[in-house]
């Protein structure tokens, strides 16, 4: 069975909003982090996003004509992504870790751990909603797709 091209545009699409309402939810937490019903909220909404992009990269790999130039960029970004998902969940993981051990004194250590937090957080998000848009764009492309 083959991929139509109408609803690899609508799943695209859907990436691309989940993408950003867990950034805009991610925002609103960051500045207040008082606890709210909204947040486990954003927390299932944060999986199905990130499971998401993993199933579009999946889906990119089994359509996408790699010899095709915007295809090839298009596959490029897609192992830039899961390279980055990796070291983001890595990087949150230690963090995780080294919060419970640093204190709060250490204003320069709580930066820098505050710091990954956020750009593991958001960058994993901001991949996923480039991925997205990449795809979007270059839909018309009948060279780089192997679509219906």
């Amino acid at each position: 069975m083959k991929l139509k091209k109408e609803q690899f545009k609508i799943y695209n699409f859907f990436i691309l909003l989940i993408n950003l309402i867990t950034v805009i939810l991610g925002i609103i937490y960051f500045a207040y982090p008082i606890y709210s019903i909204l947040w486990d909220i954003l927390g299932v909404i944060m999986i199905i996003a990130w499971f998401g992009t993993f199933v579009l990269i999946f889906i990119n790999d089994l359509i996408l004509v790699k010899p095709d130039k915007i295809g090839k960029k298009i596959n490029h970004f897609c192992y830039y992504c899961l390279a980055f998902y990796v070291l983001a969940w890595i990087f949150l993981l230690i963090n995780t870790g080294l919060s419970s051990i640093v204190h709060t004194a250490d204003m320069a250590m709580f930066t820098i751990l505050g710091l990954i937090t956020y750009i593991g957080f958001f960058g994993m998000a901001l991949f996923g909603m480039c991925l997205a848009y990449l795809n979007i764009k270059n839909l018309e492309n009948r060279g780089a797709w192997n679509l219906e």
